[in-house]
């Protein structure tokens, strides 16, 4: 039963989506699972429990200098 709750239109059979958070090193420092239903990039960012609290300026305290510039939230890559 609960395959059933992973499959999509375009696949034949069930899949899950991980998001991941990784250093230079391969330390993970989050994880997330997607969750039973519609899986695109769309749906994961919204129910991401680390983008929400991006998007209400909560995050870890990262300062990394690029370029001559000092940034103090993470850089996240996202590839999809």
């Amino acid at each position: 039963a609960w395959a059933g709750q992973y499959k999509s239109g375009k696949e034949s059979k069930p899949t899950i989506t991980l998001e991941a958070v990784v250093d230079a090193r391969l330390w993970f420092w989050h994880a997330f699972f997607g969750t039973p239903g519609c899986q695109n990039d769309i749906v994961i960012l919204d129910r991401s429990p680390l983008l929400v609290d991006l998007m209400h300026g909560i995050s870890s305290e990262v300062s990394f200098v690029c370029n001559g510039t000092t940034y103090n939230h993470g850089y996240y890559l996202a590839d999809g």
